[in-house]
């Protein structure tokens, strides 16, 4: 069940601007696209074909 709240109380324009941070929304856009790059993908990627064809041949 999700919580709705009612009457919330709306940040001033002041609060608004403080949580405004561009540069970090961008850093963190250009880690999330290089994950592919991480050798930590190729080792699980790696991992699950070993895996799976291992449980293919012994079927």
């Amino acid at each position: 069940m999700r919580k709705v709240l009612h009457n919330r109380i709306e940040p001033s324009a002041y609060e608004i601007r403080n949580r405004q941070d561009f540069d970090l929304v961008l850093k963190k856009y250009q880690q999330s696209k290089n994950y592919w790059k991480n050798p930590w993908f190729y080792g699980s990627i790696g991992v699950a074909s070993i895996l799976s064809s291992l449980f293919l041949l012994s079927i």
